[in-house]
């Protein structure tokens, strides 16, 4: 019996407007000939026309696996199918019932501030503190202590000094980036960013995407913000659920 998990990866792409020509051809083409997909989008579009909070997508999680757990109705006995229809129609009754008791608070999507996407969504990146012996280590070994305590004018400085000896360190850019991000410099931290992915080939290149994004956040660029983190979340790294959150939420 034929799964509809294959469907998975493309339904919210497809809602979203973010498939490919060739993926959207394809998936018209399913939508045409599966009366069980085509029963699927519709029931998506429901429950997005009443709900568009970011936390909806959570939701629709626990509807995919109900709708999973019983399997493709179009293989199935007629009342299989009924069942299965009716069980839809219950899960959104249970969603508009939630709603009313104030657990969905809001049956617009909302859109926030540049500043309130930067607090709900941004963090500095975690070092790794790895001491080795060397010169230069030792000043790499210094500047992420100064990191790691928040202190992100003493590492930029420490930094600065490794990049002047050694411009081609990613990861004294990456954490030089996310120091200038952290104090408001935000074009110095898109010219570090811009080294390791111009780069592309390196450890980094997700990390230095994903706050690159924040740099254009926070000076306002909010076309480039979007369409930087429409980009990100067609990806399969692990900012792409995130950046589809932070994508949706841009005024």
């Amino acid at each position: 019996m034929e799964k509809m998990s294959k469907y998975d990866e493309f339904i919210q792409p497809f809602l979203d407007g973010e498939l490919s020509r060739e993926e959207l051809d394809w998936f018209n083409k399913e939508l045409q000939s599966n009366a069980v997909l085509a029963e699927d989008i519709r029931l998506y579009r429901e429950v997005d026309s009443a709900i568009r909070e970011q936390d909806v997508m959570d939701l629709r999680d626990q509807l995919d696996v109900i709708h999973n757990s019983i399997g493709d109705p179009s293989k199935e006995p007629a009342k299989q199918s009924k069942y299965r229809k009716v069980l839809s129609y219950a899960a959104i009754a249970s969603l508009a019932i939630l709603i009313s008791f104030g657990i969905l608070l809001k049956v617009q999507h909302k859109k926030l501030t540049n500043e309130q996407i930067y607090q709900r969504h941004y963090e500095p990146y975690e070092v790794t503190m790895v001491y080795r012996s060397g010169e230069t280590q030792s000043l790499i070994n210094l500047a992420q202590s100064k990191y790691d305590a928040q202190d992100y004018y003493g590492a930029i400085e420490i930094y600065e000094q490794i990049l002047g000896k050694e411009p081609g360190n990613m990861e004294s850019n990456l954490y030089s980036g996310i120091s200038y991000l952290e104090t408001e410099q935000y074009s110095k931290a898109e010219n570090r960013f811009g080294v390791i992915i111009d780069h592309n080939d390196n450890l980094y290149i997700e990390q230095a995407e994903w706050y690159l994004g924040f740099c254009y956040l926070q000076t306002g660029k909010n076309l480039e913000a979007r369409a930087h983190f429409k980009e990100i979340s067609k990806g399969d790294g692990s900012f792409n659920k995130k950046a589809r959150k932070i994508m949706r939420s841009i005024k």
